[in-house]
């Protein structure tokens, strides 16, 4: 049976009976408080452009568009790399050509980034569109994993990760755990 390491620090079996454990919404929503205060010292008055790389980030986007003291608007695109808990190591990106982002300011919303392909795709097709300029916040960094090369520095990272699969706060497996109200280690 699959089991995910929560936010307790103990195993839960994904068809277990009865409550998750408790998620850590102080320290996140604490975080992204911090995170949205950092973000308005730079964006205040500049009505940047958040670009919510789907669907992973689609949580921790909608609870810091809702931190952030600033007016800006929300943008979505998709990439997607992932057949289990492995990367296919190609990644298909939709939805940038669409959104309106010349000129303008973009905090680009990743949810984890890990190898870095996603913004390293990402980077040269935000080049294209006229951005004035591009930025990158994510909720968790596998700062431990080496990054391919192209990648934009990440400016504003929430919390580091440890080299592993994890689920839950919009990350999936499969398309499944997303809506776990924590981030937790999934282990089959």
């Amino acid at each position: 049976m699959a089991q995910v390491n929560g936010a307790t620090g103990g195993n839960v079996p994904i068809a277990a009976a009865g409550p998750p454990p408790p998620p850590p919404t102080a320290d996140t929503g604490a975080r992204i408080r911090s995170l949205a205060a950092c973000l308005a010292d730079r964006y205040t008055g500049l009505n940047p452009a958040l670009l919510c790389i789907l669907s992973g980030s689609a949580i921790f986007a909608a609870d810091l568009s809702r931190a952030l003291p600033f007016e800006h608007t929300i943008h979505y695109a998709r990439a997607s790399s992932y057949v289990g808990t492995a990367s296919s190591g190609t990644i298909t990106l939709s939805g940038v050509d669409g959104a309106e982002l010349a000129d303008r300011h973009v905090l680009v919303v990743e949810d984890i980034v890990d190898t870095g392909r996603t913004l390293a795709a990402l980077s040269p097709v935000l080049g294209g569109v006229g951005a004035t300029s591009v930025e990158v916040v994510t909720l968790l960094d596998k700062v431990e994993v080496a990054k391919v090369s192209g990648v934009p520095p990440v400016n504003y990272v929430a919390f580091a990760c440890p080299n592993a699969f994890v689920v839950g706060y919009g990350m999936d497996i499969n398309g499944r755990l997303r809506h776990l109200p924590f981030v937790g280690v999934y282990k089959e």
